[in-house]
Parts: structure tokens; sequence; C-alpha cells
């Protein structure tokens, strides 16, 4: 090969090569851009998604955050003494309880249900009776056969019912509006029903009489109300039914002063509105 040819050809191949090398450090520098490029992209994305978890997890703990509860209400309420054969309705009628529900899973069912356990640590019911709606049979009658029913109404008469307890039950929690925002997430429903064992005192003073009865009573809740964040209204009906140790101290005009003692049947019936407040914990 001629020397001229010669130099040609180491040229063109020392091209080539150079050309080559150019192009395949191209190609790597390239790959090392995508590479990174891709890892940054998988960075955002991994802290777009906790950014995303945090502010539902934010947006979900300001509906269902409020679990403690506290609640005043007024009464009306009616009791039936099954011994005597008498009702009463209560003239004036008042109301506390305090708990807590808890929720018996984290996260809320399609968004908008949470099954929850309230316990109702204090609950509290005062009634003051009417007089003058006094109905008495058989027994009355019986006893005193010039019973006058024109001292049904007497203004001497008073008579007084506290009963104090603990309630737990099941309750459902609904967020209907969870996704629409604006606001009405935080509109809720909220249902239960409780069991309430208590400790009841019925006094009565008639006439200078005094009778106390008192005892175990169980009693049942079922209630509803709907809440705006931390305030709700609601509506709660209670029933039960006791078998009341009674203690009359009463003044015969034979015996004298005396105490007797019996055991006496009563059945109740409450209507509660209540205005319940929702403590964030």
């Amino acid at each position: 090969m001629k020397p001229s040819k010669m130099k040609k050809f180491f040229l063109t191949l020392s091209l080539s090569l150079t050309v080559g090398l150019a192009f395949a450090q191209t190609e790597t520098t390239n790959a090392s851009v995508a590479a990174k490029v891709d890892s940054l992209q998988q960075q955002l994305n991994v802290l777009q998604t906790k950014e995303e978890k945090r502010s539902q997890a934010e947006y979900d703990d300001k509906i269902w955050a409020r679990k403690k509860y506290f609640t005043i209400g007024y009464v009306s309420q009616k009791l039936t003494n099954k011994d005597l054969g008498y009702d009463r309705k209560s003239q004036f009628g008042a109301s506390l309880a305090w708990g807590r529900t808890y929720y018996l899973h984290k996260s809320a069912i399609a968004h908008i249900l949470k099954i929850g356990l309230d316990w109702t640590r204090l609950s509290a019911t005062f009634a003051k009776y009417k007089t003058d709606d006094l109905t008495e049979v058989n027994t009355l009658e019986s006893d005193y056969g010039d019973y006058d029913d024109d001292d049904n109404g007497s203004d001497k008469d008073n008579i007084y019912q506290l009963d104090l307890g603990m309630g737990v039950g099941p309750s459902l929690n609904i967020a209907p509006f969870y996704s629409v925002g604006h606001g009405l997430q935080h509109l809720k429903l909220h249902t239960y029903f409780h069991v309430t064992p208590s400790y009841s005192l019925l006094i009565e003073s008639t006439d200078g009489d005094t009778e106390c009865h008192h005892g175990y009573t169980t009693f049942f809740n079922f209630g509803v109300d709907v809440a705006y964040k931390a305030i709700s209204l609601g509506y709660e009906y209670r029933w039960g039914n006791s078998k009341f140790n009674s203690l009359s101290l009463a003044y015969d005009e034979e015996e004298g002063e005396g105490i007797k003692t019996d055991k006496q049947k009563f059945k109740f019936g409450t209507s509660t509105v209540y205005l319940l407040s929702l403590i964030h914990i």
C-alpha cells in the first residue's frame, strides 16, 4: 500500500473511532441524565404520596377526632306505680351525661361510616313530678274508703326522682357529605343504643308524710343526634322497670309516728331533648 493511501486509511480510521467514541459518550451521558430524571421523578412521587396521605389524615382528623362528649338536656318523664296503680308526669326535669366513643376500626367504611362503642361514664337525671294529674285506683280506694280526689293536687305534695348510672352500648357515626367538602363534611349523624345500670331514688312528700323509694334500675336508651363540628342537637328515649325498696315515715292517729317498709314496682319512660358538646382529644 502506498504511503499516501496508508495515511488516508489511518486518518479515516481515527476519525471513525473519534466519532464513535463521541457518540458512545453522548449515549452514556443521555442515559445517565435519564436515570437521574427518573430517580428524581420517583422521589417526587413518593413525596407527593406522603403529602396526600398527610392531607387526607388531617382532613379525616377534623371530622372524626372528637370522641369525648358532654350533654345537657331537658327531660319529660313519666312514672307508673304498678302496685298502687297510678301515673305521674314530670313538671320539670334535667339530665347530664359525660362519656367517650371508642371507634372499633381506624378507617371509616367508605369514608362515611364509623362503628363505635359508647361509654357514658356518668349519667344523671333529675325530675320533679306534677301532683295534680295523679290517678290512684283500686288500692287507695279499698284502703281508704273516704279518699277524696280533691286532695289529690295538694300544694304540699312534692315528688322528686334522681337517677345516677353508667351506660355502655354501640353507636353508628355517619358523615354523609364527607366527599362534598365546603364545610359540609363536618355534618354528622349519630345514633346509639345504651344499657344504663343505675341507682334510682324517689322521694314523695304528701301532707306531711314522707315516703322514700330506692333501688337498682336498668334503663335502656335509644337516641339520635345531628352534629356540626363540636355542637350537636339530639333526642333520646329511655325506659326501664324496677322494684324499689320503700320506706314510709307516716303519722297514724292510733299508732303515732312510725316507719313502714315494703317493696313497690315502678315503670319509667323518659323523653330527652339534649344539647351535646363534642370534645377534640
